[in-house]
């Protein structure tokens, strides 16, 4: 081979193994200065490479290279999209995460579609990482060829010299050196092995806090005296943020909407208050909220969750049950019947879909609207119901990617071929535009107006005496990449009621008259909600 050549492949194999380095997660962006900093893992690889070249084994060091490479190039890329969607950092654990989204991505697809995109899903990395492992072996035929090992060397000090530098060079604004997602990578994989030999290191402080939760839920008086019968509902709002109160794009109509809402909800006899809680997850993990907002302790990561649902913790909605009322829960989103769910939150009527005959057009995520919903609801627990009701329902229409805003029905009169038109508006999104498409903000705010709409709706159909409240689960994914950002957890919480007095009890938690969230508001703790309620409404 000629020089020129050689030195052309050569810089190409250097530009290759720059570019999969430093590369950022390319489902949402791709970085204008990728090129501008070099990478630590890069040239830590580069200098194990090229000593393995001087060593005679040019081939294993190039293979082993690439893969560690492309697996903390993919270790990056994930922790970077958690951390952005939900403000926490990255956990093996969450690979179940990925596998879910891919599935809800692929759901209406055909089967020769989900097993083409399953094919590339596993063919891709495999193909980089080979593409990676030639462009290695070519920088180690090289250091070979050379016959000395003091480039290598040289390598291995522009770490050192690196990390001396990097400090103050990004003072000055300058960013020379990536940071190592390799190590990082490799410190998860440690705390992950030592987590499975000893799962106790982890699980014990996570007992504990569920026991006083435990503790704390069972202690506060839960007679539910004051409510004295009176219909409970929740009506969770996928979604529901702060961010829709704060972002220009979507203030302006939520503001015109709310005025209009608060006064046919008074037309109709509510009353209103409106307040904020923080639950401990953003962006995502909406069965984690629910978990938090009706069992009465913070619920941050996936074991937390798992070890709630399998605890003897007694949630809001049990208390509810054992108190008189019947439990009764809407999932449209759920193809099936989660009897662990119904086990813990003591849910003694389920509604999934296989209980909803729904013929219309089929929506992004859950496929069913949220006026459907709501209406099933209405017309199969509610109104046919002999005793107190205590229902949760958990929204659809507002979960990203906000692709298709149902029309709204102004008689409640539904059926199941009511919704077998075309959405009443389309925005050209799906999830692998979520968080960064131009656009979103405003689809996010038609979704978040359709299930408010939906919402405040369903509580104008209740005739008997009832308290509802309406609650966003979790920030939107978009809320800490939009511009301006909102790096807060907090979400909306209104409450309604045809039965007059019950809201002044919830006046001394700092809610505000009317549906209006005011500009500047106190939030507390997701978790501190149900022993408040529980306080509020017993002798």
């Amino acid at each position: 081979m000629k020089i020129w050549q050689r030195i052309f492949w050569t810089a190409l194999a250097l530009l290759w193994i720059q570019a999969i380095a430093v590369l950022t997660h390319p489902i949402t962006r791709i970085p204008s200065d990728m090129f501008a900093a070099f990478s630590v893992d890069a040239v830590l690889l580069l200098a194990f490479v090229a000593i393995g070249g001087v060593a005679d084994r040019p081939r294993v060091t190039a293979h082993v290279a690439a893969w560690l490479l492309v697996l903390s190039s993919i270790f990056r890329a994930a922790s970077e999209l958690v951390m952005e969607l939900q403000g926490r950092t990255f956990e093996l654990a969450d690979c179940k995460l990925f596998y879910a989204l891919f599935f809800v991505w692929l759901k209406d697809e055909a089967d020769a579609v989900r097993w083409t995109w399953a094919a590339v899903a596993v063919a891709a990395p495999l193909a980089i990482t080979w593409i990676t492992a030639r462009a290695f072996q070519r920088i180690a035929v090289e250091s070979k060829r050379l016959s000395v090992a003091w480039s290598a060397i040289v390598i291995s000090q522009l770490l050192v010299i690196g990390g001396w530098v990097a400090p103050a060079c990004s003072q000055s604004g300058a960013e020379w050196w990536r940071p190592s997602s390799l190590l990082r990578l490799c410190d998860e994989a440690i705390r992950s092995t030592r987590l499975w030999i000893d799962p106790d290191i982890v699980r014990q402080p996570i007992r504990e806090q569920i026991e006083a939760g435990t503790r704390r839920m069972n202690e506060v008086p839960h007679g539910l005296e004051h409510l004295d019968g009176v219909d409970v509902h929740f009506v969770v709002v996928e979604s529901y943020g702060r961010f829709a109160w704060r972002h220009h794009d979507v203030r302006p109509a939520l503001l015109e909407n709310v005025a209009r809402w608060g006064a046919s909800l008074a037309a109709s006899g509510f009353e209103a208050r409106t307040g904020a809680v923080a639950p401990a997850v953003i962006g995502g993990a909406s069965e984690r909220a629910h978990a938090e907002l009706l069992g009465g302790l913070p619920v941050r990561d996936r074991l937390t969750w798992e070890m709630v649902i399998a605890s003897e913790l007694v949630p809001l909605s049990k208390h509810m049950r054992n108190a008189g009322w019947h439990t009764v829960e809407m999932m449209p989103q759920m193809p099936f019947h989660w009897l662990a769910g119904y086990d813990f939150y003591g849910v003694e009527q389920g509604f999934a879909q296989p209980e909803l005959p729904y013929e219309g057009f089929v929506y992004h995520f859950g496929r069913i609207p949220d006026q459907y919903g709501l209406h099933r609801l209405l017309k199969h627990a509610v109104q046919p119901a002999t005793k107190p009701v205590f229902s949760m329902f958990v929204s659809v229409s507002s979960h990203a990617p906000w692709s298709a805003i149902p029309r709204y029905v102004e008689d409640w009169q539904i059926d199941e071929q009511t919704f077998a038109e075309e959405p009443a508006r389309r925005h050209a999104f799906d999830y692998t535009d979520v968080p960064h498409a131009d656009g979103l903000t405003v689809a996010y705010s038609d979704s978040i107006n359709y299930a408010l709409q939906c919402a405040f709706g369903f509580a104008q159909q209740l005739s008997r005496p009832s308290l509802v409240f309406v609650i966003g689960d979790h920030q939107p994914p978009i809320s800490r990449s939009a511009r301006p950002a909102d790096m807060s957890a907090d979400v909306p919480i209104h409450v309604l009621t045809n039965r007059p007095g019950l809201l002044r009890r919830l006046d001394e938690l700092g809610f505000a008259a009317g549906l209006r969230l005011p500009d500047e508001w106190v939030s507390f703790p997701m978790a501190d909600l149900a022993p408040a309620l529980l306080r509020c409404y017993s002798k």
